[in-house]
């Protein structure tokens, strides 16, 4: 419940100073996010295969 707090006042501020989020760029609830060639979890952070193997 907790997280749903923090995430209710945060759209409360961002509303606030008119600032608007971008559909299809929010994911809520995820078990792991790729950001930036990284995958992050609750575990803790790894290297996107794909991304290593091009570099």
């Amino acid at each position: 419940m907790k997280h749903l707090q923090n995430i209710r006042q945060i759209f409360e501020k961002l509303r606030t100073v008119c600032m608007k989020l971008k559909q299809s760029k929010c994911f809520f609830a995820r078990h792991e996010v790729d950001v930036l060639g990284s995958i992050i979890t609750e575990e803790g952070i790894s290297s996107l295969t794909r991304k290593i193997n091009k570099v």
